[in-house]
């Protein structure tokens, strides 16, 4: 995606997330849904982008994966951030960050961050 090779990045994550739904594995299938969604927004694609990162919100809160949580509530707020929706993106980010504070990782700098802008 880095490369903006995103009709590729696109077929791959949409293979992994066949692959995934295949195997039963809801854990990958959340991350490979979050990761289209970043696909999506960075296409200008964002209602796809914000059904997919939803969906795999939901998914890692069924699982019980705070980090997925976390993840997926980070890349919403950056989309609804991308769409103007500032407040409603804050409280996703905030949400993330609390979260990733919980879980004492790096990516709670990020978040604080992205909260500053």
């Amino acid at each position: 995606m880095r490369l903006g090779r995103y009709q590729e990045a696109e077929a791959c994550q949409r293979e992994s997330l066949a692959i995934r739904r295949e195997l039963g594995d809801r854990r990958g299938e959340a991350h490979a849904l979050n990761d289209l969604g970043i696909v999506y927004q960075r296409q200008g694609r964002a209602e796809e982008a914000l059904a997919s990162q939803r969906e795999s919100l939901a998914i890692h809160r069924d699982q019980g994966d705070r980090y997925g949580q976390a993840d997926s509530l980070r890349e919403l707020g950056v989309t609804l951030r991308a769409l103007g929706q500032a407040e409603e993106a804050r409280a996703h980010l905030r949400q993330a960050l609390a979260l990733f504070e919980e879980l004492q990782t790096a990516d709670a700098d990020q978040i604080r961050a992205l909260l500053a802008e």
